[in-house]
């Protein structure tokens, strides 16, 4: 009798990945973007003009729509969406080393974790389309 033969095991494909992980903390740091925004517009009463505030608060919601959308792309492995999300996560790890340096360690290791997993994402396995 001939040996059957071991079955070939079952690549899932909906099992976490490094390139979620990616899409994860770029959609995590657009939450964060969008707190900001909102917490941004809360403290109005610090003596800023409200047109001020309120044209931050817009700018960072743009950031964080736009952020939203590269998360997007990201999860749908878009080649497009890649470029950005890089970019962004390089503008991050400046401003978290001077957010630790500044004795604000508590948000600057965050998010330098976060930019460090991303590009970790980011560079894992190729874009499919």
């Amino acid at each position: 009798m001939a040996p059957v033969p071991e079955p070939t095991p079952v690549v899932d494909d909906a099992s976490p990945g490094w390139p979620q992980v990616a899409a994860a903390m770029v959609g995590l740091q657009a939450v964060v973007v969008l707190a900001f925004a909102v917490f941004y517009v809360a403290a109005q009463s610090r003596g800023f003009s409200e047109f001020n505030v309120l044209a931050s608060a817009g700018l960072f919601v743009l950031v964080a729509a736009g952020l939203l959308l590269v998360a997007r792309g990201l999860l749908a492995r878009r080649r497009w969406a890649r470029s950005p999300a890089l970019t962004w996560q390089i503008v991050l790890l400046p401003v978290s080393f001077g957010l630790a340096q500044s004795g604000r360690w508590y948000v600057g290791v965050p998010l330098a974790v976060t930019a460090v997993l991303a590009m970790r994402g980011l560079f894992a396995v190729p874009a499919d389309r």
